[in-house]
């Protein structure tokens, strides 16, 4: 079973994506709302995926996060999720070479094949 974990600083929005990704049978490792608790949480904890919001609150914003987490732990898939979509966090995204970069709200049917692409990448 895959390990995700969710990087989200809107309670809400982490809530509903534990609850619909639970649903399609991955395993939520944790839900943290910044880049310390995060890189905490990564320390103790076998991740496959990450679901990371872009404008995480804190001094690391989620892009940089997804940088200094790649260079760590090469293995890790990174899905982003941001409510500003413009071609200026497209290209900064890019640089962590995500696996998807998926706007908010998010769609289910998109995040779900984004999760089973990522799931299909960890196996090979």
């Amino acid at each position: 079973m895959s390990q995700v974990l969710i990087v989200e600083d809107e309670t809400l929005v982490a809530l509903e994506l534990e609850m619909f990704v639970s649903n399609l049978g991955f395993n939520i490792v944790a839900i943290c709302s910044n880049a310390n608790s995060t890189l905490e949480t990564l320390k103790s904890h076998k991740t496959d995926i990450i679901l990371m919001d872009i404008n995480i609150k804190g001094e690391i914003n989620g892009v940089n996060l997804a940088q200094i987490i790649k260079a760590k732990y090469k293995n890790i898939q990174i899905i982003f999720l941001s409510a500003h979509i413009d071609e200026e966090n497209r290209k900064l995204a890019s640089l962590s070479k995500p696996l998807a970069f998926l706007a908010k709200p998010f769609n289910q049917e998109k995040l779900k094949d984004t999760l089973l692409l990522a799931k299909d990448n960890l196996a090979t």
